[in-house]
C-alpha cells in the first residue's frame, strides 16, 4: 500500500512537471539554419548608402547663358536706323558744283541685365554734318550738330539651346543745332530673334517700329514720322 502510494505520488509529480515545462515559453536562442556541407556562407549585409541628388544644372546651350544678371551687352543695329547705334565717318561729293558733305557719327550704347532676363540700357550720341555748295569763291557752307540721349528696357526669352528673343522698347531725345535747329522724341520697339552660335556672341534680326512722339524745327511742330520694317543686330556680352 505504501509503495503503491509512493509510486502514484511520484507519477503525479512527474506529470505535473511535464505540464509546466510544456506551458512555459522556451528561453533558448533560435539555432542558426543548418547549411549543407560545402555550401558557401552568405555574404554579410552591406548598409544602404544615402542617395545623392545631382545639383540642378543650367539648360545647355549658349542661348541659356544669355540674359544672366550682371551681364553687359554691346550691340550694333543693322541696317542703321536714324536713331540707331552707329560709328561712322562719311565724306561725299557731288559733281558739277553740287557740293560736298562730311558727316561724323558716334553713338555708343550698352545694356545691363539687372536681373535674369530683364535688361536696362541706353545710348549717347554725337553727330556733325558739314555741307558746302557751289564752286570755290562763291560757295556757301552750313553745319548741323546733333546731340542724343536714350533709355531702353528689354526682356529676353529663351526658346531653344541656340535661339532667344530679346524684345526692347526705347525712348530717345535728339537735339539739333545749326541750320534747321530743333528736337524730336521718338519711341522705338524692336523684337529681334537672336542666334547664339557661341557663348558671348550673337546675331539676329526682327521687326522694328518707331514713331516720333514730338518733332519740332525752328520752334514749330512738324509732321511726325512713323517707320516699321525689319532690322538686324550683332553683338556680344561681358560676364558669366
Amino acid at each position: 500500500m505504501t509503495k503503491r502510494l509512493l509510486a502514484a505520488l511520484a507519477m503525479t509529480l512527474g506529470l505535473s512537471a511535464v505540464a509546466r515545462a510544456q506551458s512555459e515559453p522556451s528561453t533558448l536562442p533560435a539555432s542558426a539554419p543548418v547549411r549543407a556541407q560545402g555550401e558557401p556562407a552568405p555574404p554579410p549585409a552591406t548598409p544602404a548608402l544615402p542617395t545623392q541628388t545631382s545639383p540642378s544644372r543650367r539648360a545647355p546651350g549658349a542661348a541659356a547663358e544669355f540674359g544672366d544678371a550682371g551681364q553687359v551687352v554691346i550691340a550694333v543695329d543693322l541696317p542703321f536706323q536714324q536713331e540707331g547705334t552707329r560709328f561712322g565717318l562719311v565724306r561725299s561729293s557731288v559733281s558739277m558744283g553740287g557740293g560736298t558733305s562730311t558727316i561724323v557719327v558716334v553713338r555708343p550704347s550698352a545694356d545691363w541685365f539687372i536681373t535674369p532676363h530683364v535688361s536696362l540700357g541706353g545710348l549717347v550720341g554725337y553727330a556733325r554734318g558739314d555741307v558746302a555748295f557751289g564752286d570755290a569763291g562763291v560757295s556757301s557752307e552750313s553745319s548741323v550738330t546733333e546731340l542724343m540721349v536714350g533709355l531702353r528696357a528689354g526682356y529676353d526669352v529663351h526658346m531653344t539651346e541656340l535661339i532667344s528673343i530679346w524684345g526692347r522698347i526705347e525712348l530717345i531725345y535728339a537735339h539739333i543745332s545749326g541750320v534747321g535747329s530743333g528736337y524730336d522724341l521718338p519711341v522705338i520697339v524692336n523684337v529681334p530673334i537672336l542666334f547664339h552660335p557661341a557663348p558671348h556672341f550673337f546675331l539676329g534680326a526682327g521687326p522694328v517700329f518707331s514713331r516720333d512722339l514730338v518733332a519740332n524745327v525752328g520752334g514749330n511742330d512738324i509732321a511726325r514720322t512713323t517707320n516699321y520694317g525689319l532690322q538686324g543686330i550683332i553683338g556680344g556680352y561681358l560676364g558669366d
